[in-house]
């Protein structure tokens, strides 16, 4: 018979994982993949017209090499694939995700790659790598670095920069950080225009960064009138103390010249230290120290804790009589097609009804409610009652989970079986969020594979939001990409987010999955982003959350 690359093989009985593997080996050649053939020591047997001229080979050259040598480490994120790949190589494992390759020409490529072991006998017989160039979309990636970790208009790190370092330097060491909010700042732009208020933004923002106190201290321009630093060193709290006071008394003398404008302000200063918590607490000084009209608060963790506690005493009660009432209800969003404009889905989201009848957000009480351990029972209670909306209906539904309630089975278990007793599984879409741990991917595809069982789909919330979202796609088998409503809110006027969603829409239809754009809020931005070939969308331009269904 002739082998894969054309060539005679010998035909071999092999197991059934092999066949399987083999089958799977062939049809990747049909699809333009680039695909190579390992021996069980990880040398390269044979390669594909397509592997070899992506990388501007031929057979003579790259056979007989050692895939492992062709890896770039380069970075942090690139090591720690290698280190995945070789061992999977190792366990005999498949594995999936993105790694750069280079040639013998020094021609670099990244590859969203699929390692499969072919066993026979439970001996390991040869590796197969097959795989999609990735490298015109991680190039792009690389090239939205800048724009998606750096404020427009002052061109220093921005919010999600600062979140991406605290969690990276999250109970490494103590750090500290500082939030800034110019005061007044409306008033400025009501009074001088905003042409003036952002070019006061821009040497604000340029003084308080010369203000730095120390070699190992980050800025950062945040939405609007805040900035803030973070000090990644530890700095003892006097001296935290007399840097605030020093910042304060210069800002009472500094005038800035703004487009021929003098203008002076003040700040009010919120400042936090420790190993966790500290952006949450940093701001819970700055809202303490506009409450009390002080100048600067450092965070203390005696801020109204009887007050915290009693409020949250109250907001427990409120949760168990909602229970007892089931007035845990869902509410409903609608996703249309973008070509038809039909609704043809909708995200089911939490809400509370209290006693007086108001409906509450999760803002008021989903964190309350997990932290008394209430969380399984009222996701219960709203997920059995969107089924039996969805029973009539011949609409689909998604549901929001965490990679952390996935992983909890007094969350999953009880949802697996009102699934399996209802039987609507082909009608329900589960959404996963973000996650800030790191994550057994082999638990959640287990889980996710219960899912699957009934017919569910799977869906990356939030997509292109942070990198952590691509790997989620590698190593989780999913159907939906929801991007992000950050890239999408502006997306009618910003060009840099018009490419960056291009491109994920490229991405997606690379690997057959659909994508839905969150967060259209007007005609403009609905009108790009069908320009730019999602497949659904949703957003309040196109229909609010409602407790019933909408068409």
């Amino acid at each position: 018979m002739l082998g894969f690359f054309g060539k005679k093989k010998k035909v071999v009985k092999q197991d059934r994982n092999s066949d399987s593997n083999d089958l799977i080996y062939k049809s990747t050649l049909n699809y333009g993949y680039l695909v190579a053939e390992l021996d069980a020591e990880g040398i390269i047997k044979e390669a594909n017209d397509n592997f070899l001229n992506a990388l501007k080979s031929n057979s003579i050259e790259m056979e007989g090499q050692p895939f492992l040598t062709l890896m770039e480490t380069t970075s942090k994120d690139l090591m720690s694939f290698q280190q995945q790949f070789k061992e999977s190589m190792k366990s005999r494992k498949r594995w999936q995700g993105i790694i750069r390759i280079k040639g013998i020409q020094d021609v670099k490529i990244d590859l969203i790659c699929t390692m499969m072991p072919v066993l026979k006998n439970q001996v390991l017989q040869k590796i197969i790598i097959s795989g999609t160039n990735f490298t015109t979309f991680s190039n792009e990636r690389r090239g939205f670095y800048k724009q998606f970790y750096t404020d427009n208009l002052t061109n220093f790190s921005n919010r999600q920069k600062l979140l991406d370092n605290l969690e990276a330097l999250s109970r490494q060491h103590k750090s500290t950080l500082i939030i800034f909010n110019i005061d007044n700042f409306a008033d400025i732009n009501d009074f001088f225009g905003y042409e003036v208020g952002d070019d006061f933004l821009k040497k604000i923002s340029n003084w308080l960064n010369s203000k730095k106190p120390t070699q190992n201290t980050l800025f950062y321009k945040l939405p609007v009138d805040h900035c803030a630093m973070l000090i990644t060193e530890e700095f003892k709290r006097d001296r935290l103390e007399k840097f605030l006071k020093q910042i304060n008394k210069e800002i009472q003398y500094k005038i800035f010249d703004c487009l021929g404008s003098e203008i002076n302000s003040s700040l009010t200063i919120g400042a936090a230290q420790g190993r966790t918590t500290i952006l949450k607490n940093a701001n819970s000084a700055l809202s303490h120290a506009k409450k009390n009209i002080k100048s600067s608060i450092i965070y203390d963790n005696n801020f109204n804790q009887d007050e915290t506690i009693g409020k949250n005493i109250q907001t427990i009660k409120m949760i168990k009589t909602a229970l007892e009432n089931e007035n845990i209800i869902p509410f409903f969003q609608p996703i249309r097609n973008a070509k038809t404009n039909r609704v043809e889905k909708y995200e089911t989201l939490m809400r509370l009804r209290d006693e007086d009848g108001e409906i509450l957000t999760p803002n008021r009480f989903l964190n309350i409610g997990i932290q008394a351990k209430l969380y399984p029972q009222m996701l219960g209670q709203m997920i059995s009652k969107s089924i039996e909306y969805y029973e009539a209906s011949d609409k689909s539904f998604s549901i929001n989970f965490s990679i952390e309630d996935l992983l909890d089975p007094q969350i999953t278990n009880p949802i697996i079986q009102l699934i399996k007793k209802s039987n609507i599984g082909k009608k329900i879409v589960i959404e996963v969020l973000e996650c800030k741990n790191s994550i057994n991917y082999e638990r959640v595809n287990y889980i996710l594979g219960h899912f699957r069982s009934f017919d569910c789909k799977i869906a990356i919330d939030d997509f292109g939001a942070g990198y952590s979202n691509f790997e989620h796609v590698m190593r989780l088998d999913v159907d939906i990409l929801k991007i992000d409503g950050s890239l999408i809110t502006n997306i009618d006027t910003d060009k840099t987010t018009q490419l960056l969603v291009r491109t994920i829409v490229s991405f997606a239809k690379e690997l057959n999955l659909e994508t839905v754009a969150e967060s259209v809020h007007n005609a403009s931005v609905y009108k790009k982003v069908k320009e730019l070939d999602v497949d659904y969308v949703q957003g309040l331009f196109l229909g609010a959350p409602n407790e019933r269904l909408t068409t």
